[in-house]
This record gives structure tokens, sequence and C-alpha cells, in this order.
């Protein structure tokens, strides 16, 4: 990407890389979500969205925590860490917080896995926080709003947070959502707030933030932590309601689990290993192939298609790495994929 003034100067140039993951990638055994955030959390919504876009995929989903929004969202199994107006500093210190036991910094995520969820431990974290933190923070100076993300990043806020996720799951990814911008609505802001350039106030808040925290990422040097960008999927006209500026309404909240459901599944792609060495023998009737045997792989999934860029149907599975396609015709050529399924 480039930005190019209007005499073809290059002013900034940055290099992105997309990522595509197979949407029939699934995991083994019954996938564990815990979602912690704040009221875009506590709603419940998009959550269920990305349970529901898992299970249609094919994954078996079940959300972990001690919170539902509504008497239904618990019969549905729509559980989070979810709280209205919370910030990092209040899931450290507050005596409220699932986390906190005793005196601070009474933080122990252990035993919130062991007495809160009944030791059930979560194959996939996300955490949603941050612009609370900044609500009273002053906008007359990017200085100043960098000493407010400053302190969000103190070890009594969110580094205090992230490393005892990291003691306990450092091998579970955890993705922190970064916040998206609000309603475009101008006159959304003036009526809530009597003040519509408060809506520029509000976006110098969140623009700052998620450029801090991909910067802050790269300093973590965590490889089980990532980014979410939802920012870059919501609809900030259609995605919101007229009569709220942060809380999207079903649509931005189905774009936000468009985006955390491609992350997921993207880490469920990465405890798989691709098979290897794949050999091929034909003759007129049939097509016999091997391939190396994955380690923890329950079974192999083997696709066909006469394109070797496109079009590929699952012709069939395997538990052991080899597989013969019977149902050939002698004068076309074929091109298979193999992919091992089931491994964490």
């Amino acid at each position: 990407m480039q930005v190019i003034d209007s005499l073809g100067n290059i002013l900034e140039s940055k290099n992105s890389n997309l990522i595509v993951t197979d949407n029939q990638v699934n995991f083994s055994d019954t996938l564990k979500i815990l979602f912690v955030g704040n009221s875009l959390t506590y709603a419940g919504v998009y959550e269920r969205f990305t349970k529901q876009f898992l299970e249609e995929s094919g994954d078996v989903v079940k959300l972990l925590g001690t919170q539902h929004y509504t008497d239904q969202d618990s019969i549905d199994g729509i559980y989070h860490e979810g709280r209205p107006g919370w910030t990092w500093g209040m899931y450290c210190r507050d005596s409220n917080s699932p986390f906190v036991f005793g005196s601070y910094p009474g933080v122990d995520i252990q035993r919130y896995i062991n007495e809160s969820l009944e030791g059930e431990k979560p194959d996939i974290i996300s955490i949603f926080l941050g612009i609370n933190d900044l609500y009273s923070v002053n906008t007359t100076s990017l200085e100043t709003i960098d000493a407010g993300i400053d302190n969000i990043f103190q070890q009594w806020n969110m580094g205090l947070l992230i490393d005892e996720f990291q003691e306990t799951f450092p091998n579970t990814p955890i993705g922190i959502i970064l916040t998206p911008p609000p309603n475009e609505r101008l006159n959304t802001w003036y009526s809530q707030t009597g003040d519509s350039a408060s809506a520029f106030e509000y976006k110098k808040k969140q623009h700052r933030l998620v450029q801090r925290y991909i910067d802050k990422y790269k300093e973590l040097a965590k490889p089980n932590f990532s980014m979410i960008p939802i920012y870059a999927n919501i609809d900030t006209f259609d995605g919101y309601p007229e009569t709220n500026l942060q809380h999207p309404n079903t649509y931005g909240y189905e774009q936000i689990a468009n985006s955390v459901y491609g992350w997921i599944k993207y880490q469920i792609s990465q405890w798989m290993t691709e098979p290897r060495d794949l050999k091929i023998r034909y003759n007129s009737t049939y097509a016999q192939l091997t391939w190396g045997s994955v380690n923890g792989a329950s079974s192999y999934r083997i696709s066909r298609s006469v394109d070797p860029y496109s079009n590929f149907n699952e012709i069939g599975t395997s538990s052991v790495p080899s597989y013969t396609d019977s149902n050939i015709t002698g004068s076309m050529k074929y091109f298979y994929q193999v992919t091992a399924i089931n491994l964490k």
C-alpha cells in the first residue's frame, strides 16, 4: 500500500500479508473459548455469532465464563467474562474481578480456572479492553493520549494481566481485539454528547490505541499473543444504530464476529502440520496415494480436482497415511490435496 500526494510523491509505503485459511480446518475436540472484555463483550452478541460460524463450519464449541447477558444466553451457552465499563486495571485490582483473589496483586488465573470454571481450560482466549481506560484522557496533544496509553501498559494494568495469562497458558493462542472506530454519524454524537466534535476526540484515542497496541505486540515477543484487527472490517455507518455511539447493531457485531472467527480458524490451522512426501502410483483404474504420517493426526482428508489451482472437493478420508482412489477415468488428469485433521 502506498500513500501518494498530488505530485506523485510517495508519502508512506507499507506491506501487508494476506493469510487464507481453509474453512474446513476443524478442532479435534470441543473447542473451548474464553472471551474477556468490556460492554461490547458483555452484550454477548459477537460471541454468539462467532460460535454460530464455527459450528456451521463443523466445530463443536463451548464458551467459558461466569457471565451471560440474557436468560436466553444462559440457555444457549453464551458465556464470557464481559463487564460494562471495565478497564484493564479493574480486571487486575477490582474485588469483583473474576481473576482477583485477596489483596493486590491477587490476580490468579489458575485459581479462576480451578474454582470458577471447574477446571475447564480454554483452547482460545480473546481480550477486548482498552478504550474505557482512555475516557478521561485529554486529547489536546498526542503526548497526553500517549501518556494515558502508557498507563494501560503498566505492570499493574495490562502488563500484569498478560503476564498472568501467559504464565497459565504459555501455548494457548491469546488475541487482543483492537478497538473499532465508533459510529460515524455526527448527528448522533451531537444528540448524545451535545458536541459533534467529540466524535473526532474519540477517534483520536481509538486510532492511537490501535497503533500503540500493534507496537506493543512487537515488544511483547510472546508468540502465543496476537492482535485481532476488527476495526478493518466493521462498517461505521451501517454497523451502528442511529442512537448509539460505540455499541454496534446486530450487523456490526456480526462483522466483529467474522474477524474473530477468521482469527480462530487461523489458530486452529496452526495446530496442524502439513503431510509431506506425497507420492502417487497410478494406472488406468486407480490412483494409490501415500504420504508421510503426521504426529497426532487422527485422520487425513483427501481432496481432488481436475484443476491444479481450484475446485478441490473432498473424495474421502483415511486414518492411515495412504488412500486409494478407484473412481477415476484413465484419460483424465487429476490433482490431489491431503490435509491432516484433528491435530492440536
